[in-house]
């Protein structure tokens, strides 16, 4: 952060101000798709025990393009135009997020917010904006190239795991909170959860198997914020049927 060195004379405030923020935004958004504030409880305790997190958060490894993706996913729930702006800053600070785009399009689809088309139509005008404002390989990319590499996108399949070694409780948790939220794939949430943890999975061997970038674990903050919040999810959906269960025994 050029600014936070030669403004304020100190390089990583800005980037921990960043991280920082980005636990009272992840409660927000975990309350906000779930309507439960254990879920959101949940999530920032998984959040800051991740070394995903805490192990990354400096000038070189600044998060602030999770800050405004999870903010503007906020927004979409509370049915806010303005977060196509801060999902368009999100890209800006890390090219990374436009591999989020089709995940948020469906985000979008899946709400019940009632102005869908306005928020696809001026996502996508920002994004066409930005894509002839630059070359479109380098906001891709990130300064990388296109390159095809079978045997890249292969280790990519199994990578994304290696990535969580600091987050074992997320790593071991995906199997079983996948398979979970196919079983409740009727309900949007669980929908919602399930496609953003396999399309951000995804983006490891697209990323290893079609340019020259590389990945880097703190890259997976937003894989475990959404896993904490689907276990969250589950953890409270479980707890509510238990209650349920002994009123019904009760009566």
């Amino acid at each position: 952060m050029c600014v936070s060195s030669e403004v304020l004379g100190f390089e990583n405030l800005i980037p921990y101000l960043f991280g920082v923020s980005l636990i009272p935004i992840t409660y927000l958004f975990a309350k906000e798709i779930t309507h439960k504030r254990l879920v959101g409880i949940i999530t920032i305790l998984i959040l800051v025990t991740s070394g995903n997190f805490y192990l990354f958060n400096s000038v070189t490894y600044e998060q602030s393009w999770v800050v405004f993706l999870f903010i503007s996913l906020y927004l979409i729930l509370r049915g806010n135009i303005s977060a196509n702006l801060f999902y368009f800053l999100s890209i800006i600070s890390k090219p990374l997020a436009l591999l989020y785009l089709p995940l948020i399009l469906y985000f979008i689809l899946q709400t019940k917010i009632k102005a869908k088309v306005q928020f696809i139509a001026s996502l996508i005008t920002l994004i066409v904006c930005l894509i002839f404002a630059f070359s479109g390989s380098q906001i891709i990319t990130g300064g990388g190239e296109i390159e095809v590499n079978k045997e890249e996108f292969e280790y990519g399949l199994l990578m994304w795991f290696y990535l969580l070694d600091s987050s074992w409780l997320v790593a071991v948790s995906i199997p079983l909170v996948i398979i979970k939220l196919i079983t409740n794939r009727r309900d949007s949430t669980s929908r919602i959860l399930l496609i953003f943890i396999l399309g951000i999975i995804s983006t490891v061997p697209a990323i290893e198997g079609f340019t020259t970038q590389i990945n880097h674990a703190y890259r997976f903050v937003p894989l475990v914020i959404f896993v904490g919040t689907a276990i969250g999810f589950i953890i409270t959906n479980w707890i509510d049927k238990q209650v349920l269960r002994i009123d019904t025994v009760k009566e």
